[in-house]
């Protein structure tokens, strides 16, 4: 491809993971270095000279190339297309009606048995009801999957299967993952794409282009709202971020859809559409629910803001609106399209099972309550299922630091902006209160979009830099140790427990230097104490 010839050092999968590393260090450190020497200050008041627009310039083609690495160079496993991912949403959403969220391993091995074998080295497979590892021969002498299927559906599942067979994906791995665990609204999405397109190598590249189309869109929202400079910081540490590589989800259809929503709510809520913010927000809550922390950071600043002023905002009505006509419109349209209450029931069933122990790709702060046993490789390494138990024996702790956490970021953030304040305890609510997989960190690319310019503010600078030093020392600590629990469950937990620490304190330190001069009662925009200072904090 001409990526391959024009661009090798930065496509070439091999160089890609070293050129996203070297860019996250140079930002970070060059942040910093801006940050101690002021140069940001008063900078969008001065003409820009021959040298500032050679660096524009500069960032710009740095951009485009860390771009092409992120999309094309961290393509996974050798292919751009997601095979594995592919399987699992497309397969399921698809025959929803037959596989809900616990048949599709068993249906795809004994309707294979049948047919051409074509997973005939597959000779363990998880049980999706209960994660237990069995024999495939069970699987496929208990299964009544051949009853589920009509003759013209079998078929049609077996000529999808030998079409994902065709990309040569690694069936023994693929059928000991954990199932589908897309929303019913996600899979209502996907049976609308798949109830049209031919599902053929051909289509799958080209739906798996509409992720790269949303977070361009979505960057093209923020550079038209927050200024291209934000844009290309924020589309920077979008490819750079260690957390989020395209390798773990790019090459799939519509795994992007909710950060780029969550993007462009931001937007919104910088333009004060606040119901087409909320309207965004539930698009991304009924993809993928756990951006409901942003929900709810709205709503607490938007209560907030009602107490002081002792009436309900017109915007934070505008938001309820926008929230409700979306969300309750994706809700009903899921009923129709993919099979009622029923699988919804299924699917919340499925995410008790899916959720009850962490694994080693996972981010989040109860991993510092998870710390037993050698946590350098596997030698001495405790179980997950055991780490389950040592956190559920301190939880009441973990519990009380979470409530006391949020508690005092809310108080230190309750003058801020309401596009700070979602952000920063959006954030933080999901940082703290789950066991992530690594992927929906692509969330901390809002902190660049935060109300706080960081562009303006010397405080909000040191948070970007962070971002992208966190980042450099994921790929170091990867490097250093291919342990993945190591890298995700301690390295970046802990280090992010910081990070957020540092944040909170920054957030306090901005309160307790304003809170006097604030003004007791605002106007009746929930953006009206936005930030506009210039000095360092």
């Amino acid at each position: 491809m001409v990526f391959d010839v024009l661009l090798f050092p930065f496509s070439a999968p091999e160089n890609a993971n070293a050129w996203l590393w070297v860019v996250a260090i140079v930002m970070g450190l060059l942040l910093l270095i801006v940050n101690g020497l002021g140069l940001f200050k008063h900078a969008e008041r001065q003409p820009a000279g021959r040298v500032q627009q050679g660096i524009c310039f500069g960032l710009i083609a740095i951009t485009l190339i860390t771009a092409v690495s992120y999309f094309y160079g961290l393509r996974s496993q050798g292919s751009w297309l997601h095979r594995w991912d592919i399987f699992h949403t497309v397969m399921s959403a698809k025959y929803q009606e037959e596989l809900g969220y616990f048949g599709l391993y068993e249906c795809a091995l004994s309707l294979d048995a049948t047919d051409k074998r074509l997973l005939w080295k597959v000779k363990r497979v998880r049980d999706l009801k209960t994660h237990a590892i069995r024999s495939s021969g069970e699987v496929i002498r208990d299964s009544d999957c051949p009853q589920r299927f009509s003759p013209e559906r079998k078929a049609e599942f077996l000529a999808d299967l030998a079409e994902l067979d065709a990309l040569h994906p690694r069936w023994k791995g693929m059928l000991r993952d954990k199932g589908y665990n897309g929303t019913p609204v996600h899979t209502a999405m996907q049976r609308l794409i798949w109830g049209v397109a031919p599902f053929n190598h051909r289509s799958i590249t080209i739906m798996a282009l509409i992720d790269v189309g949303l977070i361009c869109l979505a960057l093209g929202v923020v550079g038209r709202v927050f200024g291209w400079p934000l844009m290309l910081i924020a589309g920077l540490f979008f490819f750079t971020n260690f957390m989020n590589r395209y390798t773990h989800m790019g090459g799939s259809i519509l795994r992007f859809d909710y950060i780029a929503a969550l993007m462009m709510a931001m937007a919104a809520l910088k333009k004060e559409r606040h119901a087409t913010a909320g309207g965004l927000m539930a698009y991304a809550v009924m993809s993928r629910i756990f951006p409901l922390t942003f929900v709810a950071a709205y709503g607490l600043y938007a209560l907030l803001l009602s107490w002081r002023e002792r009436r309900i905002s017109s915007q934070a009505l505008a938001y309820a609106q926008g929230f409700l006509f979306v969300g309750g419109g994706l809700f009903l349209w899921s009923l129709w399209a993919a099979g009622g209450l029923d699988t919804w029931r299924d699917w919340c069933q499925n995410m008790l099972i899916h959720s009850g122990k962490t694994a080693g790709y996972r981010i989040g702060f109860p991993h510092l309550f998870m710390m037993q046993g050698n946590l350098l490789g596997t030698e001495g390494f405790v179980s997950f299922p055991d780490k389950a138990i040592a956190f559920a024996s301190m939880k009441g702790w973990w519990l009380a630091i979470c409530l006391l956490w949020l508690s005092v970021a809310a108080w230190s953030g309750r003058n801020r902006d309401v596009l700070t304040f979602t952000v920063m305890i959006g954030l933080l609510a999901f940082f703290l209160t789950s066991v992530a997989t690594r992927y929906y960190y692509s969330v901390l690319v809002l902190i660049v979009l935060m109300g706080i310019n960081p562009l303006q503010n010397r405080g909000a600078q040191r948070l970007v830099a962070g971002l992208f030093l966190i980042s450099a020392l994921g790929f170091g600590a990867l490097h250093l140790n291919g342990f993945r629990p190591w890298v995700y469950n301690t390295v970046l937990s802990i280090t992010l427990t910081g990070y957020f620490a540092l944040a909170t304190f920054w957030l306090t330190g901005l309160s307790l230097k304003r809170v006097r001069s604030m003004p007791r009662a605002g106007t009746d925009s929930l953006a009206a104490h936005e930030n506009n200072e210039t000095s360092g904090h």
